[in-house]
């Protein structure tokens, strides 16, 4: 059995994550603000912890270069309110963002390969 702990499995990368680990040989360890009760009925390895994870000093520091709703929050405001939006819409342009979905399988590729069991530490997916 191998356990995997994932956070924010609410929706986004996290969910996707998740969902791609769903396995009789996983359990996942689940930690989001709100519990995704679907994602919990799709299997009986699943753990949840509802925890915000903002309450923790700078752990909002390990966003990455993927779409997810706070890229779109700062596309959409306005340049004078928020000075670093159009630098967002710029990286969406230019098709810089990659999407939680892609993440995920490439993270979950890691995750499983023996490289990962290994302790082999990748910098770039």
């Amino acid at each position: 059995m191998k356990y995997f702990i994932i956070t924010g499995t609410s929706r986004g990368l996290g969910e996707e994550l998740a969902r791609r680990l769903l396995s009789p040989e996983h359990h996942l360890l689940c930690i989001s603000r709100n519990r995704n009760v679907a994602l919990m009925a799709e299997s009986e390895q699943i753990d949840y912890f509802g925890f915000d994870l903002n309450d923790i000093d700078q752990v909002d520091r390990l966003t990455g270069m993927f779409d997810t709703s706070l890229q779109e929050e700062a596309r959409s405001a306005n340049k004078d309110v928020f000075a670093a939006s159009e630098l967002f819409n710029r990286v969406k342009d230019q098709g810089m963002l990659v999407s939680p979905t892609t993440i995920a399988e490439k993270l979950v590729d890691l995750l499983l390969s023996d490289q990962f069991a290994q302790g082999i530490v990748v910098e770039e997916l």
